[in-house]
């Protein structure tokens, strides 16, 4: 955007000289793109149109900046006893914020002054008449677009509403607009008179002839008039300037300042007014915290310092706060004025500090290591990982809007997926090891990591003990400590040493196909950390035993009873071989033994055999053979 230099000194008189200002408005406002001249290309940002799109905006930056007095242009016109003749209409919810709308005598048209047409010309705007002059220069200095209309071709008063379905403009420019009826526009009551907030119609324009006009400053929906503007492919001062948010309280200053202009240059005389403001802008007032802005930008500043900038720049400090000038439209919480305090403190006057960072050894959290150590040692025992929804036709939680009839929950379990890819791959596989670690969900805001194993051998009616073997070899590996299995209503209970139930297995199809579920949570407090030891020094020695096991004992039920005898120097016991019947089962299993500080008699081993043999013996469904 343009701004004269000249101008600018007008406004405030002990401005430094351009080639000292230029760089310090690069440096803490904005960035001056060129100079020509008398003539400086300053480049806007989009938030701050609203209060720097005008010299008066800019005089204040400049002076915020050198730490120079604030500059104000005085008006001495008044409305508040002009008699409210005028008619002004808002119809409801249109996008008008405030209008107001004063209608003047005009004595003589009168010559442009000098000082206003060069400021003029100098900015690319040409010369038209004296009013529309001095409404184009107004709009340049202190940032309020404004027109106005030929009192005599207005019919009884202005109508701010939308445009008509179908309804055309001609503009001042003697361009044709047809209007689809979301456009806002100001109207008589008769014809549109002009788009609101772009541009006005030629059938009330400024003339030679023109004895009374009607002075219009209004405020509008930024938003509605950016669209518009895009809209209609008609792009000008004002559009640019009330598409980025403009206050309502500026429309006064604006009014004043023009009414100003157009007493001394024109002989105008004010016949009536109305000033037609629905909702107040609200006054904005933030608190202001030092050590939270020490904190977000690192900078040692004092309180006196910061407020002293923000005074440069127009806040006024009350007891709750900084109340933030109406103009600055931008402003709404604590962050920004942190942001106005360093820009104008200076960037390059914060010191560089080296950040104070705790140094500490590099680490896994303790699931991702357990998951991981899961996902390795399932591999290597030959399992393959799979990856299934996370919704269910079947849970606790109920999803408001599922991605499926069959995908209305969230999962409560893995076995159900598990086993839905064992029946879907059966026909196509003889063998399938699957597993699974993800999170199931037993309540809205309960939710559980878990581990799920499965396993199906076509014909091979013993998937459970190849199952349970992975899971034995699998806690042996994490250094979850044994673990024993346990009957119950729905299976096998897979219970922790310390007998903790930490999961659960189940068989189906006939024996061939088993599948177990694991609460990875629930494995925490049994590991232990692997120690290493010397392999051992002595050999071992080796007995086998058979059973015929009936009624409800479970195999798993003679491994926990030979555990709790806690045989002397027994390193091992596992089940060697199983046979069923109809009433009965043949199991064979083989116990280890091994001291570590001798070699092992046949009579030591065989005693402690005897224990195990009498402890079974003494069970009713238990037959040794």
């Amino acid at each position: 955007m343009k701004f004269s230099y000249s101008l600018l000194k007008e406004i405030l008189p002990n401005i430094p000289v351009r080639d000292m200002v230029a760089p310090e408005l690069n440096r803490k406002a904005f960035e001056v793109e060129e100079i020509q001249g008398d003539v400086m290309e300053i480049k806007l940002t989009a938030n701050r149109w609203s209060d720097s799109a005008c010299h008066l905006g800019m005089a204040r930056e400049v002076a915020a900046v050198f730490g120079l007095p604030a500059p104000k242009i005085e008006t001495k016109s008044s409305l508040s006893k002009v008699k409210t003749k005028f008619s002004v209409t808002i119809e409801k919810n249109v996008g008008c914020r405030r209008y107001i709308g004063v209608e003047l005598q005009i004595k003589k048209l009168g010559k442009t002054p000098e000082r206003i047409k060069k400021h003029l010309e100098s900015l690319g705007q040409r010369s038209i008449n004296s009013v529309v002059d001095i409404l184009n220069y107004v709009m340049l200095e202190v940032g309020q677009p404004m027109h106005a209309y030929d009192a005599d071709k207005v019919s009884g008063g202005i109508v701010v509403r939308r445009a008509k379905s179908n309804e055309s403009l001609v503009t001042i420019d003697n361009k044709t607009f047809e209007l689809s009826g979301d456009e806002l526009v100001i109207a008589d009551k008769s014809q549109a008179l002009g788009i609101a907030g772009i541009k006005g119609g030629k059938n009330s324009e400024v003339t030679e002839n023109t004895k009374r006009i009607i002075l219009e400053a209004a405020n509008f929906d930024n938003a509605l008039i950016y669209k518009t503007s895009r809209k209609i492919n008609l792009q000008t001062d004002a559009s640019q300037r009330y598409g980025k948010n403009l206050s309502p309280e500026l429309c006064e200053y604006g009014m004043k300042r023009a009414l100003d202009l157009l007493t001394e240059v024109c002989g105008a005389e004010i016949i009536s007014a109305a000033d037609i403001y629905p909702e107040k802008q609200k006054v904005k007032t933030i608190k202001f915290n030092l050590k939270k802005f020490i904190a977000i930008t690192g900078v040692q500043i004092s309180e006196s310092k910061a407020n002293e900038i923000l005074k440069r720049l127009g806040f006024v400090k009350k007891a709750s706060g900084y109340e933030v000038p109406y103009w600055r439209m931008d402003v709404a919480i604590f962050e920004d004025l942190v942001e106005e305090i360093i820009r104008i403190y200076g960037l390059d006057e914060v010191k560089s500090v080296a950040p104070l960072i705790p140094l500490v050894p590099l680490h896994d959290h303790r699931s991702v290591a357990l998951v991981k150590n899961i996902r390795e040692e399932a591999s290597k025992l030959g399992y393959d990982e799979v990856y299934n929804y996370s919704f269910s036709d079947i849970g606790k939680v109920e999803l408001i809007n599922p991605i499926a009839e069959d995908k209305k929950f969230l999962r409560n379990n893995l076995v159900r997926g598990l086993l839905k890819n064992i029946e879907s791959n059966k026909n196509n596989f003889s063998n399938i090891r699957l597993f699974e670690i993800a999170k199931i969900f037993n309540d809205i805001d309960s939710e559980e990591l878990s581990f799920g194993m499965a396993i199906y051998e076509k014909g091979n009616k013993n998937a459970f003990i190849l199952l349970k073997g992975s899971i034995i070899s699998l806690f042996d590996y994490l250094g979850a400590g044994k673990v024993r299995f346990e009957n119950e209503d729905n299976g096998l209970a897979i219970v922790s040493k310390s007998g903790i139930k930490i999961g659960q297995m189940t068989v189906d199809d006939g024996g061939c196909m088993s599948v177990a579920e694991i609460k990875v949570d629930h494995l925490y407090d049994l590991l232990a950390d692997k120690k290493f030891e010397s392999l051992p020094e002595y050999p071992s020695v080796s007995r086998d035993i058979s059973l015929w096991i009936y009624g409800k004992t479970g195999v798993g039920d003679i491994l926990s009873i030979i555990e709790k005898e806690k045989p002397h120097n027994l390193i091992d016991v596992s089940l060697l071989d199983l046979y069923e019947e109809k009433e009965r089962r043949s199991a064979a299993y083989r116990l280890v033994f091994r001291s570590a500080k001798k070699t092992l008699t046949d009579e030591e081993v065989d005693a402690e055999l005897q224990k195990v043999l009498k402890k079974l013996s003494s069970l009713q469904e238990v037959e040794i053979r």
